[in-house]
């Protein structure tokens, strides 16, 4: 959403003021299987979670990320500590710690490990270890090391462990689904997130990942980097 919380409150007070509707992209809330365990857990299948695993690692900003378009040239502001605010953790980060929070609360203390294996001035890969409201202990860990895109949350209840997946598409299912006239199942959380927009724009409806989520999570990432200490440090 920005680079830092008062950032994102600016962004969020200027759009109430033009009356403009703030929907940040979280499209893991879009995706049916994370939103299930959102459900599951609203509705206590799963007990008390004691822990939680939240992941995502890619390939960042060194490679271009459109899948299926020709390769473009890497924009120099990706490598701009001033423009982004940070690396993997805002990057990625943010996408891992809005699902903790939607799933347990606001995240009230972290520890986190950042590790520079490219040698930026920004870290590469991390691990936050957060504590959330609920008392549920989530690590976070993301990384832009690996030309294969994932994104995985495992959830540890007292009466059910669950699992949701996301990774990249396989091309010819892709294509089969294409020929077939439908949309490609990687890409209906973009799609059912876009509809909500529009039904939330149309009938004047808060989004499900308001400007207010945005602020908590870039919150969690300060605490994140203000508790953080390299990895080549830690040991």
């Amino acid at each position: 959403m920005a680079r830092n919380p008062a950032e994102g409150e600016k962004i969020v007070k200027a759009c109430g003021k033009n009356g403009v509707t703030l929907m940040l992209g979280y499209h893991f809330r879009f995706s049916p299987q994370f939103a299930q365990i959102k459900t599951d857990l609203s509705n206590g299948i799963i007990g008390e979670v004691q822990i939680a695993h939240a992941t995502m690692v890619g390939p960042g900003p060194f490679f271009h990320r459109s899948e299926g378009y020709a390769p473009r040239p890497v924009p120099s502001w990706w490598f701009n500590k001033e423009l982004t605010g940070g690396g993997t953790l805002i990057d990625l980060g943010c996408h891992m710690l809005n699902l903790v929070q939607w799933y347990f609360g606001r995240v009230e203390e972290v520890k986190a490990f950042v590790g520079h294996r490219f040698n930026l001035d920004f870290e590469d890969y991390a691990v936050c270890v957060c504590k959330t409201k609920s008392g549920a202990v989530a690590t976070v860990t993301t990384g832009w090391f690996s030309r294969e895109a994932s994104a995985k949350v495992e959830i540890f209840g007292t009466s059910k462990i669950v699992t949701a997946k996301r990774a990249q598409s396989n091309k010819v299912v892709t294509f089969l689904q294409m020929l077939a006239g439908l949309p490609p199942k990687f890409n209906l959380p973009y799609i059912y997130e876009l509809q909500h927009f529009v039904d939330c724009i149309n009938n004047d409806l808060k989004p499900l990942s308001s400007g207010e989520d945005g602020i908590a999570d870039l919150e969690a990432i300060s605490l994140a980097y203000k508790h953080s200490v390299p990895f080549e440090d830690s040991w």
